[in-house]
């Protein structure tokens, strides 16, 4: 984001552990199955706008919120070993991806709800 950008109210919560084949987390009346050693990343963009992002076993990135039925692959083909930040400006969100070796990752929703590609942050 953008300085003077106003940070999101976000939390990591602890992963299934480091030597688990993979591990559930259950957000928002969804379970997904995650990589090992990874976090889930709960974000409160606004009280009334939550979502959570966790990266699964094959290392693509996903994401649910309330009302979203399950867990949804984000677009783009993205791949990733941990989830980062997040952020928002106003209606613009980003959040960011760790991926060993390449460093951090970057999808930005501009406001219309469409998050796009995946560059360096």
């Amino acid at each position: 984001m953008t300085a003077g950008s106003v940070p999101d109210t976000a939390f990591t919560v602890a992963s299934g552990g480091t030597g688990a084949a993979s591990w559930n987390a259950t957000r928002y009346g969804y379970t997904g199955t995650f990589r090992d050693g990874s976090s889930i990343l709960d974000v409160a963009w606004t009280s009334s706008r939550l979502k959570s992002f966790g990266i699964a076993p094959n290392r693509t990135i996903w994401h649910a919120w309330p009302g979203s039925g399950r867990w949804q692959e984000m677009p783009h083909n993205g791949r990733a070993d941990d989830v980062g930040a997040a952020a928002a400006d106003g209606a613009r969100r980003a959040v960011s991806v760790s991926v060993y070796g390449s460093g951090y990752w970057c999808s930005v929703d501009p406001g219309n709800g469409r998050w796009g590609a995946w560059s360096r942050c």
